[in-house]
């Protein structure tokens, strides 16, 4: 209260104040060893949040016939053929398949004297 009695309203102190805040900070900010300081927490920061919290998938031990505890999801695609159902769905349509020619041995030869009294 003793300030706005002095002659000088808030807002000037107001102003004064926002201009010593303002120099202090321009000051620390210049400041090599401060700038230093901030860049190595600022990694240390950064290091120890990925190490924390990994945005790399754990590695869990998974033995064959074991019963996974979460989904497991592949990097990469992989086609594995069931060999059992793909031998049967090939026998089932070649069942289904009619043949294209009967193969007659005495055509083969008839025709091969229709082409000798040709020439």
């Amino acid at each position: 209260m003793n300030k706005v009695k002095n002659g000088k309203g808030a807002r000037a102190y107001a102003k004064e104040d926002l201009k010593t805040l303002s120099s202090t900070f321009s000051r620390i900010i210049g400041n090599q060893k401060v700038q230093i300081t901030s860049l190595y927490l600022a990694c240390v920061t950064i290091l120890t949040a990925v190490f924390f919290f990994s945005p790399f998938p754990s590695v869990d031990k998974i033995r064959v016939g074991s019963v996974a505890k979460r989904d497991i999801l592949a990097s990469r695609n992989v086609r594995i053929e069931d060999t059992r159902a793909t031998a049967y769905q090939k026998a089932e349509a070649l069942k289904k398949v009619y043949p294209v020619f009967n193969y007659d041995p005495s055509l083969a030869e008839e025709t091969e004297r229709k082409i000798h009294k040709a020439f």
